[in-house]
């Protein structure tokens, strides 16, 4: 029984990590359950033991991309070195988990008519946010983000990322979705500090 365990858990996770390089290239919309298990190598029978639909896989995906982000996160916060260096982990990290990342994805995500997966991702982001706001407000406190900052202001902002993301005039202005993700990380954690 352990190994069969163990080898639908290994299934689960080469069908997450297959899902994520068709998701992230071509959108969620444009791939098949039938294309997910052709690059997992996984039958659709051990695909369908494991998720009811593409939008259960995306949810995952989704999921498991936002905890590791989050991990992520918390680690260069308790790191004991000046927030500005913590500001520069943090924007190196976006980079990477930002990497390759295609206007098809982003659009499906917020545009897109999976609403399981719109309410998923909103309760993500709103757990997410408040923690991130605690220790923004510490950093305030000690002088390490600008005591002037409207921190609901800072959440609205953080808020609205997802708009500017979809937003076809300032997605023209980049030739790949990376490059004008990373601009809104630089522009927003540059612009909080002293």
């Amino acid at each position: 029984m352990e190994s069969k365990v163990k080898l639908q858990l290994n299934s689960k996770q080469l069908l997450i990590r297959a899902a994520k390089e068709l998701f992230w290239e071509f959108g969620i919309k444009k791939i098949s359950v039938e294309e997910i298990c052709q690059k997992a190598e996984i039958s659709k029978m051990t695909f369908y033991r494991n998720f009811r639909n593409k939008g259960d896989i995306a949810i995952e995906l989704m999921e498991q991309m936002a905890n590791q982000s989050m991990e992520e996160f918390r680690n260069i916060m308790n790191l004991h070195i000046p927030f500005t260096e913590k500001v520069m982990h943090m924007i190196d990290q976006k980079s990477a988990n930002t990497k390759g990342i295609s206007k098809a994805f982003i659009s499906d995500i917020y545009l897109g008519n999976s609403e399981g997966l719109r309410n998923a991702l909103d309760k993500m982001q709103g757990d997410r946010m408040e923690e991130i706001m605690k220790y923004f407000a510490i950093a305030q406190e000690t002088g390490e983000i600008r005591k002037d900052l409207n921190l609901q202001f800072l959440m609205y902002m953080m808020n609205d990322i997802k708009a500017k993301l979809t937003d076809k005039n300032l997605g023209a202005m980049y030739p790949k979705e990376e490059d004008l993700i990373m601009e809104l990380t630089n522009f927003f954690f540059k612009g909080i500090l002293p």
